[in-house]
């Protein structure tokens, strides 16, 4: 199973189609700026405490250059989730598109 690559500043798509947004940068990066209602665990963090969403949850992961959330959205396919995207080009594309809060 492998994930999606979507768009970063097109986020707001994926919630639309019931993806949670998680943020995998550190909390001193996400206090810069964040998409709406994602929530942040740091990759670090990710395999422990992602265990909190059902398998069967849309999970879409962000981060400030694509990188990082490459490496989580990778991580919770090995875990076992399904429907996973990266959202590419992080926080510095959906800021350039002013979609970042």
């Amino acid at each position: 199973m492998s994930f999606l690559n979507h768009p970063a500043h097109r986020a707001a798509e994926l919630v639309r189609d019931g993806y949670t947004i998680i943020d995998v940068r550190e909390p001193h990066e996400v206090r810069g700026g964040a998409l709406p209602d994602s929530t942040n665990i740091p990759l670090g963090d990710l395999h422990r405490r992602v265990s909190s969403f059902p398998l069967s949850t849309k999970i879409a992961v962000v981060c400030q250059s694509g990188a990082r959330s490459m490496q989580a959205a990778q991580t919770l396919v090995a875990l076992g989730y399904h429907n996973v995207a990266n959202l590419a080009g992080g926080m510095n594309s959906a800021q350039a598109r002013s979609l970042a809060g």
